[in-house]
């Protein structure tokens, strides 16, 4: 039986159309492929393909060219439009293609990829287990969807659970799929099978070449307001960490197998426990493997001890989310954190050398009260200048801002079609939510001139703070990938 698994490309025609999706491999299929290998070996002729990296005309060629029983499709908000046009059209081409239709937009919104695209089936949460069991379902009643009998029977895929299901025109949803409790139980990601290595580039900044992504931890155990959170708190515990052996083995197989130098951990926080974060980086440490690194990092677990730990290990670039240099803001999206540990956390890791890139979010959306509150240019300009004085001050080097944008599946996407906030032009054009600065959301008093102005004075911080911190000992992929990142969102308001 032959499998196809594909990261849903984008609508736009070229790699262009993907630049932030190619920085690196999609995990997502990565695992989803190395986990029906260790479960279900030696049944099936599996193949990976990257669509953002490949664009959608030729991932559609890749798919019809390699003819699969089952075509897996995953996809995140901006290119589930580019997962829908997959979809159609190889159903339309190969109709005895069983498609299977999952990610967090799926996740999200399931009734939608029914009604938007012709898939077979809908994961919703975490998938492997769920295409695993999938998979096994359909090799025993292949013949039934071939002759086009009532494939979904209740003794069957019905009993699967994390599915949505159309059948007799309505949608059924399943029993939610629990967690994979234990993350050393799962296989490391099938790079192998994925074509095309040699184009990912990796981060921006980084100190080695080549690069890849790990995952250290699934999940998170705080309530952030504008967190898509339909698949990691589907289920409990909210926060699952890989033991520290497992990681390092991961990490010292992709050294060996792959040449791999240096690798971004994209965990949500890597240090939502300092004790198993110090752990990890000990056993890092350990193993002697050379290996630069970069993580993302919490503002309110930080210790002089995590950071030398960090340091040891071979880390030097760490994100801090902070999304806001307003307390009322933060203290409005859940973030739980305060400006002054930020002050602290920024003085600790800087005093042991590390790179720090501030994260926020501007005009960011809340509620108090059931009515919305939000942050204006006021705030918005003082989340700014916080920004600036930490790194003036020497506590950082280097600042990430983009507006706050509602994705499907958070709270603050409910929220903002209740307030009727988000612009009838942007709704279900999820390809244009890539745009960040694109459309901006309906606040009171804020014009689309106010967000040019916004936008205008961060980016040209941004780059100011790129060309005389970030620059300094750190190997970047072009100046020109760069500006074009950077300086080029000017034409596109």
């Amino acid at each position: 039986m032959k499998i196809q698994l594909v990261s849903a490309p984008f609508l736009g025609l070229g790699r262009s159309d993907s630049f932030q999706y190619s920085f690196h491999p999609p995990l997502g299929i990565l695992y989803l492929g190395g986990y029906l290998r260790k479960y279900y070996p030696s049944k099936i002729n599996l193949k990976l393909t990257d669509g953002a990296l490949l664009g959608r005309q030729q991932t559609v060629r890749e798919v019809l060219q390699f003819q699969p029983d089952i075509l897996g499709i995953s996809a995140l908000t901006p290119n589930s439009l580019g997962g829908y046009y997959l979809a159609n059209q190889v159903k339309k081409a190969l109709p005895k293609t069983f498609i299977v239709f999952g990610g967090v937009h799926a996740s999200a919104l399931p009734e939608e990829v029914y009604r938007l695209c012709k898939t077979d089936l809908v994961v919703v949460g975490e998938g492997e287990q769920t295409l695993l069991e999938i998979v096994k379902a359909y090799e025993a009643k292949r013949k039934d969807f071939f002759e086009k009998k009532d494939f979904f029977e209740k003794k069957d895929f019905f009993e699967i659970p994390g599915l949505a299901i159309k059948k007799s025109g309505k949608i059924f949803r399943t029993s939610p799929r629990k967690f994979i409790q234990n993350l050393d139980k799962l296989a490391f990601p099938s790079h192998d099978l994925l074509e095309h290595r040699e184009l990912y580039r990796g981060w921006v900044f980084k100190k080695s070449s080549p690069e890849t992504v790990i995952m250290s931890t699934r999940g998170c155990p705080f309530h952030c307001f504008f967190c898509t959170d339909v698949i990691w708190k589907s289920a409990k515990p909210h926060l699952r960490m890989r033991s520290p052996k497992n990681i390092a083995d991961e990490l010292e197989w992709l050294a060996k197998d792959y040449g791999i130098k240096e690798y971004f951990d994209i965990a949500d926080e890597f240090n939502c426990s300092q004790a198993w974060a110090i752990a990890v980086c000990e056993e890092i440490a350990k193993r002697k493997l050379g290996l630069t690194w970069k993580c993302q990092l919490r503002a309110d677990q930080v210790s002089g001890k995590l950071a030398k730990s960090l340091v040891k290990a071979g880390c030097w670039y760490v994100c801090l989310g902070v999304e806001s240099g307003n307390q009322r803001t933060l203290n409005g999206i859940g973030k739980s954190i305060t400006l002054s540990q930020v002050e602290k956390s920024c003085q600790i890791l800087k005093k042991h050398g590390l790179k720090i890139n501030l994260l926020f979010m501007l005009f960011n959306i809340w509620e108090e009260g059931g009515q919305l509150a939000f942050e204006g240019v006021k705030e918005s300009l003082n989340t700014l200048s916080f920004a600036r004085r930490l790194i003036g001050k020497g506590w950082a080097d280097f600042f990430s801002a983009s507006p706050t944008m509602p994705y499907p599946g958070s709270p603050l996407y409910r929220f903002s079609l209740k307030h009727k906030i988000i612009p009838q032009k942007m709704m279900g054009r999820w390809e244009n939510w890539n745009n960040i600065w694109g459309i901006p959301l309906n606040l009171p008093k804020v014009a689309p001139s106010d967000y040019v102005k916004v936008k205008t004075i961060a980016t040209g911080l941004q780059t100011w703070f790129f060309l005389t911190r970030m620059r300094r000992g750190v190997n970047f992929r072009t100046i020109d990938d760069y500006i074009k990142r950077f300086l080029g969102v000017f034409r596109r308001l």
